[in-house]
């Protein structure tokens, strides 16, 4: 049982290193020191976010049919690929082939990791701290990020390729970690797996519990990832310098951070449906950047960070709580993957509403759909739960 436990550690620090991106603040002068056009820059990136809708259930239910451990060990091979293709690539699509792999790498880890957490505290009878260590998990991989941030833009002064050489040496460790995960005793899927995959789908669509928590969960997922990259435009539209981008990206991070960790303590103190109304606050603050655009208004972006933080264990949580062990990881992956889908429409649409008005105007229309669709989600939990 012992071993079985150990798994949280494992699962903490393979989080840290696998969103320890040291890439991020350099890719697009690197896409452009490669002759990418702006174009080609959003395809490459649009290209990670497709590769992850198409495998993230079909990951999901991989996890819960040859289980976890596995699928933890296919991803720690596909993601150092990823980055060693970056590292040789020099064209349009080299960079796209290498985001392929990568959007593959984190479709088999996402969903699984929960899962892999859950099923483990489950055998030691410690599901109630489940909370607790998703937080904790989030708060290394945060952590993780909030400190590639800065790294990355400092190493990129020596060499843009720097930041990717480093990366794919920190995704190596991966593998031996993931080989020292030990499987946790639960249910397995027997069924074939497209007729799985639909049913727990449906499940997740259809089930009066499930739907505002997948739909909410998917909601928060494309708005935060839209969000993480409009703030970039925010920061350059009310006159901050570039370089404190990484800062305000550092703080951000370390905020969801913190707020993930101690999600636990939050809901203790709120209670369930109080720190549920709590992430409505997003909407406003979606609202409040639209109407005003002024670098005093940072700290409502740092406060998004928190909320967003905040959000995915407590939502990970009741899912875990209503789906059994044979399905949790495709359950979870579902609200990832409609959470996926809502990017890939959101962003354009964000970037459409930016070019033909203003990033005013598209932070408002995004603000507004955000607030219909959460208080939807909110108000059916509220009779669910």
């Amino acid at each position: 049982m012992n071993r079985v436990k150990a798994n949280l550690f494992k699962v903490y620090l393979y989080k840290f290193i696998s969103d320890f991106w040291l890439v991020v603040p350099i890719l697009i002068p690197f896409y452009q020191s490669n002759g990418l056009s702006a174009t080609q820059v959003f395809i490459v990136q649009a290209v990670f976010s497709a590769s992850a809708l198409i495998f993230e259930v079909p990951s999901g239910y991989l996890s819960d049919v040859i289980g976890r451990r596995k699928t933890m060990i296919l991803s720690a091979c596909f993601m150092p690929l990823g980055l060693l293709i970056y590292s040789f690539g020099h064209s349009f699509i080299w960079f796209a082939a290498a985001e392929f792999v990568l959007g593959l790498a984190n479709s088999l880890r996402s969903g699984t990791d929960s899962a892999l957490i859950y099923d483990s505290l489950l055998e030691v009878s410690a599901e109630g701290e489940y909370k607790k260590a998703e937080g904790r998990a989030l708060f290394y991989n945060r952590t993780g990020t909030a400190i590639a941030s800065i790294l990355g833009g400092l190493l990129a002064v020596v060499s843009l390729r720097l930041p990717i050489y480093l990366n794919f040496l920190m995704t190596l460790p991966l593998l031996p970690i993931a080989l020292t995960m030990v499987e946790p005793h639960r249910k397995s899927a027997k069924e074939n797996p497209f007729k799985g995959i639909i049913k727990v789908t449906k499940l997740c669509l259809t089930n009066v519990q499930l739907r505002p928590l997948t739909l909410f969960f998917a909601i928060l997922t494309a708005n935060g990832v839209t969000c993480f990259w409009a703030y970039y435009l925010y920061y350059r539209a009310a006159g901050i310098n570039v370089g404190y981008f990484g800062l305000i990206l550092a703080a951000f991070i370390l905020t969801s951070a913190i707020s993930s960790r101690q999600a636990h303590q939050t809901e203790a103190w709120l209670g369930q449906k109080r720190s549920l109304a709590v992430l409505l606050l997003i909407g406003p603050i979606m609202l409040i950047l639209g109407l005003v655009i002024s670098p005093w208004l940072i700290p409502l972006i740092i406060v998004h960070g928190f909320l967003w933080g905040l959000s995915e264990p407590l939502l990970a949580d009741l899912i875990n709580q209503r789906v059994g062990s044979e399905y949790r990881a495709t359950a979870i992956s579902v609200s990832a993957m409609i959470g996926r889908f809502g990017f890939v429409i959101l962003a354009p649409l964000f970037g459409y509403f930016t070019d033909l008005y203003s990033l005013s105007t598209a932070f408002l229309v995004l603000g507004s759909f955000f607030v219909i669709v959460s208080l939807y989600c909110f108000f059916s939990l509220r009779k669910a739960l």
